[in-house]
């Protein structure tokens, strides 16, 4: 990944100062660079020009579309210099492109060729009508340029701006994209597990309460001290609790309103077992 990062830098700023560059020419190096993202990330989207392929012939497309059944759209703007990330973030030009961008899929990825941005929304949209500056929010930016260092064979990618582009990339089509099928939702539920484990602390002991609840509802026994038995026990819980949440929220959704909203707590108030109640209420202690 560091390697395709450079190279998209390198070329960039090369077509940057060419006269005869347009916004379609930096098409193709970007669009090997989200590639790189997604592959790294072993995430089965496709990056298609929305102006050329997948058969696009509505108008107004976005320059870009990240898919598989067109799950979401990004966006690619060429700005003058001096347009900011920012600025591009609030614009209401081209007839509140953006904004009617946003109020279709909720997440536009923008590029200025030398920096990238995550934007997305407040939850509650109407379809039809582009979202508004104040309503949008711009989640997450990386000075693409800025991360290369050095000269000649000597130049570097900065490791903490690839992993900003990685986090852009993955968390619009992951946590902010609609979800289009229930493979979708096994690939986001899959991720955040992942994170979630990875997150958990090294040092186990605050959690150690569970293990008796293990033992008592499901017979099951760990050896915390013991490496394998440590990773064997944070794999269990993330997937208790993810099991969990997915059954708290099916129980929640055939009973809540139209206009109901769910909460934090509202797995721990579902939930009916003992054991399931214990992890979330754990948990909820550990994050807070």
């Amino acid at each position: 990944m560091p390697k395709q990062y450079l190279t998209y830098v390198l070329e960039t700023r090369r077509l940057e100062c060419l006269p005869s560059s347009t916004e379609t020419t930096f098409y193709p190096d970007l669009k090997v660079l989200l590639n790189a993202v997604l592959k790294s990330e072993r995430l089965p989207f496709d990056v298609n020009t929305g102006t050329s392929e997948s058969g696009a012939r509505r108008r107004d497309m976005p320059d870009f579309v990240l898919s598989d059944s067109s799950l979401f759209w990004a966006l690619r703007q060429r700005e003058p210099a001096a347009t900011s990330l920012a600025d591009l973030a609030a614009s209401t030009e081209q007839n509140e492109q953006i904004g009617r961008y946003l109020s279709q899929t909720g997440v536009v990825i923008l590029c200025k060729v030398r920096g990238i941005g995550l934007l997305s929304c407040e939850f509650m949209r109407e379809a039809g009508k582009p979202v508004q500056p104040k309503r949008r929010i711009l989640e997450k930016t990386v000075d693409v340029w800025s991360a290369v260092i050095g000269s000649g064979a000597k130049q570097k990618v900065d490791p903490s701006a690839v992993e900003d582009l990685i986090s852009i990339v993955t968390r619009a089509v992951t946590d902010l994209a609609r979800i289009g099928s229930p493979a979708d939702l096994a690939k986001i539920l899959a991720r955040q597990a992942r994170d979630a484990k990875a997150a958990m602390p090294d040092d186990l002991k605050p959690v150690k309460p569970l293990l008796d609840d293990y033992r008592r509802a499901l017979g099951l026994a760990f050896d915390i001290d013991d490496e394998k038995g440590a990773r064997f026990f944070r794999s269990s819980l993330v997937q208790s609790i993810f099991y969990a949440l997915f059954a708290a929220w099916i129980l929640w959704d055939k009973e809540a309103g139209v206009d109901t909203t769910l909460r934090s707590r509202t797995p721990i108030n579902t939930c009916r077992s003992h054991f399931l109640m214990h992890c979330f209420t754990i948990s909820a202690i550990q994050r807070g």
